[in-house]
């Protein structure tokens, strides 16, 4: 019974063939990078996307890169980096390292490696590198970073306060000018209510319009940590903070120009007054 499920030399011999088939299928044709290096750092073997890895950054001149090619020809300035990395992984260790930077007739690139030992005949006699491009990520992360610190240059620096409220209402970002005006410290004034800064009923109807998509401008009387009380002016938009729809309020202390405004109405109504007692004067001569 055993030897009707028994396969033949043959049958083997044939299963084994069309693995091996399959691994050089899919060996040539990932779209990640791979390659087999031995001991003495050559290459015995790479596909089509580790080619073009290098190709894509600084055209290959010299040495082009085929079997027996050796891996720091193609990397003459970083064997004493990597040199030792890789005799680790000879000793036994799978690496793994993101966003390295090989450089390369002058030109860096970014790669994520993962450096796996190939055991045969009882000892590790080659590795297999896979590499994935990161350049793109890199690049567009450091753009990232450089904007937003363009944009906390601006945050911080802006005169006028800048606040950040959460869908619920609280605060959770505050630029310097926002701290000064409101006599509170960073910390103090991070996760406040904002309700304890802005007039309750506007505040929180500006927040359920910008929730919705609106822009809101709107005046309204906010509060000092000592309870003084100054006139703002208060422009809030929408802003996705981390993934979530908060408030951005844009907050300017109009106090000056109410006060001149109320005195500019005082004015009036005593310049009216005396009006109207010179007339009733006329008025009682004539």
């Amino acid at each position: 019974f055993d030897d009707l499920f028994t396969p033949s030399t043959g049958e083997l011999q044939e299963v084994s063939g069309l693995r091996t088939a399959l691994l050089d299928a899919l060996f040539d044709q990932m779209p990640i990078g791979m390659a087999v290096i031995d001991r003495d750092m050559t290459l015995l073997r790479v596909n089509d996307t580790w080619r073009g890895f290098l190709e894509r950054y600084a055209p290959l001149s010299s040495p082009k890169v085929h079997i027996g090619t050796n891996l720091f020809d193609l990397f003459p300035d970083e064997r004493e980096r990597f040199a030792p990395i890789l005799g680790e992984a000879f000793s036994g260790k799978i690496l793994r390292r993101e966003a390295i930077a090989m450089r390369r007739d002058g030109v860096i690139s970014y790669w994520d490696v993962v450096v796996t030992p190939v055991p045969a005949e009882g000892e590790i006699q080659f590795l297999l590198v896979v590499v994935v491009d990161a350049s793109d990520r890199v690049f567009a992360n450091r753009l990232l970073e450089e904007k937003e610190a363009q944009y906390r240059g601006i945050f911080e620096v802006t005169t006028n306060a800048v606040i950040i409220h959460s869908a619920t209402g609280r605060i959770i970002e505050a630029n310097p000018a926002a701290c000064a005006m409101h006599g509170y410290t960073y910390d103090e004034m991070i996760g406040m209510n904002s309700t304890a800064l802005f007039t309750p009923a506007p505040f929180m109807d500006a927040l359920a319009s910008v929730l919705v998509g609106d822009a809101v401008d709107f005046e309204s009387v906010n509060f000092r940590k000592d309870g003084a009380r100054f006139d703002v002016e208060v422009r809030s938009t929408l802003l996705l903070y981390r993934g979530e729809p908060h408030m951005l309020s844009v907050v300017r202390d109009i106090t000056e120009r109410v006060q001149a405004y109320q005195m500019l109405e005082q004015r009036v109504e005593e310049r009216t007054h005396e009006l109207s007692t010179l007339l009733r004067s006329s008025n009682n001569i004539t």
